[in-house]
């Protein structure tokens, strides 16, 4: 077992903000198709909420994306 995150069950996308230090990373892990958007942009959204200088999108184990991401 890796120690990376996974998605629930029958959820295509895992999505988590982490907060080390002064600018958020969004983590997306799975399928970010059109079922992922909304938790995505919500996430979005609340690490914006603080303005940050900068926020960072961690993509590495996103397996799939297709034009809603």
């Amino acid at each position: 077992m890796s120690d990376r995150p996974e998605p629930a069950p029958g959820d295509a996308l895992y999505v988590e903000t982490k907060h080390d230090g002064a600018s958020p990373t969004i983590v997306i892990v799975g399928e970010f198709d059109m079922t992922g958007v909304e938790v995505f942009w919500a996430h979005v959204s609340q690490a914006v909420e603080a303005r940050p200088a900068s926020v960072t999108v961690e993509a590495r184990d996103l397996t799939f994306v297709d034009s809603s991401g």
